[in-house]
């Protein structure tokens, strides 16, 4: 079983800012798994883990506007990052929610009626139990809803993201998302940048 110790991550050793910089550098495959989802007008997604925020923000302007974005991390710094940013940028739906991935459950914080697409990127290797976090976001969505669920490839050389010892393998991931009832839709592998995508439905 796959697991690491509760830590604090790689990215808090630096600045929300850098952090922020970081996610830039990602923010064509953004766009693409947002495609993935259809994001569009009106929508209403979970970006669970957003950090800083940049998927959040991104998001944001496709949904305008009736759409919001529900930004969720269990960092208040991050979250404060990305208040400020959304302000800088006159962007006003998004929902900045405080929880745990880890620990809490979902359905207390964000409306799950309402949210038929979900981001789960670049989270899982963070939680000392993954396989529990999937299962409780499989319970609070909706029958129907997809996500796109991110990491990065222990196979690549660790010269962007966390060490390869803190990764998970995609065969690994795939079997959980499979176990707690996803079905894989697609996914994609991108050596450039050490990371592999999954669409999934909830079944």
């Amino acid at each position: 079983m796959h697991g690491h110790p509760h830590q604090v991550p790689w990215e808090a050793a630096v600045s929300w800012a850098e952090i922020f910089e970081h996610q830039k550098r990602r923010q064509p495959l953004v766009e693409e798994w947002l495609g993935w989802l259809e994001l569009g007008p009106g929508d209403h997604l979970a970006d669970l883990g957003t950090g800083p925020g940049l998927t959040s923000l991104m998001a944001a302007n496709r949904v305008q506007p009736h759409g919001r974005v529900y930004a969720v991390d269990h960092w208040p710094e991050a979250l404060d990052f990305l208040r400020r940013q959304a302000a800088a940028a006159g962007v006003d739906n998004i929902d900045l929610i405080q929880a745990d991935l880890g620990h809490d459950d979902l359905s207390g914080v964000v409306p799950a009626g309402r949210v038929r697409k979900a981001m789960l990127t670049h989270v899982l290797h963070h939680v000392p139990a993954p396989q529990s976090v999937l299962q409780r976001v499989h319970a609070w969505l909706g029958p129907g809803a997809r996500m796109v669920v991110a990491e990065f490839d222990p196979g690549g050389p660790g010269r962007v993201g966390p060490p390869p010892e803190e990764r998970i393998r995609e065969a690994e991931l795939a079997q959980w998302l499979s176990d707690a009832g996803f079905h894989i839709v697609r996914r994609k592998t991108y050596p450039e940048q050490e990371q592999y995508a999954l669409l999934v439905e909830r079944r």
